[in-house]
């Protein structure tokens, strides 16, 4: 069966690597339908660079819109796209070229059962004899319990939904770090994931604004309470307990050793921790999780 995918690429200052990216896009074995490149007000020159990308690919499009965050680029690209899939590449990342392809059997074995789609992630870029390695899918009824044990099975380069998700669910906008998370565990919380077991999207992480400058507290740590709404089992808030647990222990070390300037907010989002939570982090700051912690970490 033939289905229709589009991408949708925010872009904002990304000259050096937006080319590479949209290439990697084009590549694909199994073609995307239209690539949406949403320009969220770069001021470099970017935008020169797509624009010369569509002089020879006519079914990538622009779309400029003045400075409004990477939520907002994405739900306008939705807006945009009237494909029953769509996908989602951040301007600094790659895809291997055979990611579609694999897409499209993962959605073909699982459309029935699940709305979001996935494959691995991986800091390296080894594309090389894919097209002959065995490929394995795995399917999960619980997303967050997988993506509590397995970080690298999603991330927003590489993410495909059916578009019905959309009705109910959006990028949430003007936050500045963790929106990605945030609608994770809004969509896990009604929709089913299944993933490719091989690495087929490529994180840049080194590019160019993956910098401190930008960091502060995650939102969804911030924004617990109307998360905790929308798990309703008790297995289902044991484990978003504990995935928020995970994070305040990486956040706590985080601030610590690198952002010191945050900790004062940190105390502050604390005093909401319940009782559970307050022990938990007792434990942590123990000298034998702070040396793991930075062996880990540096």
């Amino acid at each position: 069966m033939h289905r229709v995918f589009d991408l949708i690429i925010p872009l904002y200052n990304k000259e050096y690597t937006i080319e590479k990216t949209i290439l990697t896009a084009l590549n694909q074995e199994y073609k995307f339908n239209k690539i949406f490149v949403i320009d969220d007000g770069s001021t470099d020159k970017s935008a020169l660079v797509v624009n010369n990308l569509i002089k020879k690919y006519h079914h990538i499009e622009l779309i400029k819109q003045k400075n409004r965050g990477v939520s907002f680029a994405r739900n306008l690209g939705v807006q945009k796209s009237s494909a029953d899939y769509i996908v989602f590449l951040d301007a600094d990342d790659y895809l291997s070229k055979y990611y579609l392809k694999q897409i499209n059997i993962l959605v073909d074995k699982f459309n029935k059962k699940a709305n979001i789609f996935s494959a691995k992630h991986s800091f390296e870029n080894n594309d090389e004899n894919k097209a002959k390695q065995k490929y394995s899918y795995s399917f999960s009824s619980f997303p967050l319990r997988s993506f509590l044990f397995k970080k690298n099975i999603i991330c927003s380069s590489g993410l495909c939904l059916n578009r019905g998700i959309f009705e109910n669910f959006q990028f949430r906008n003007n936050i500045k770090i963790g929106e990605d998370i945030d609608f994770f565990l809004k969509i896990f919380s009604k929709e089913k994931l299944c993933w490719i077991n091989n690495y087929l999207i490529f994180i840049n992480k080194t590019a160019e604004n993956r910098s401190d400058e930008f960091w502060e507290i995650p939102f969804f740590l911030i924004n617990k309470k109307e998360m905790f709404t929308l798990y309703r089992s008790k297995l289902k808030k044991l484990i978003l307990q504990l995935f928020y647990l995970k994070n305040y222990y990486s956040i706590h070390y985080k601030i610590k050793l690198f952002y010191p300037k945050y900790q004062n907010q940190f105390k502050e989002l604390i005093t909401e921790f319940n009782f559970f939570e307050k022990i938990f982090l007792v434990i942590v700051k123990t000298k034998l999780f702070e040396k793991f912690y930075k062996k880990k970490s540096i």
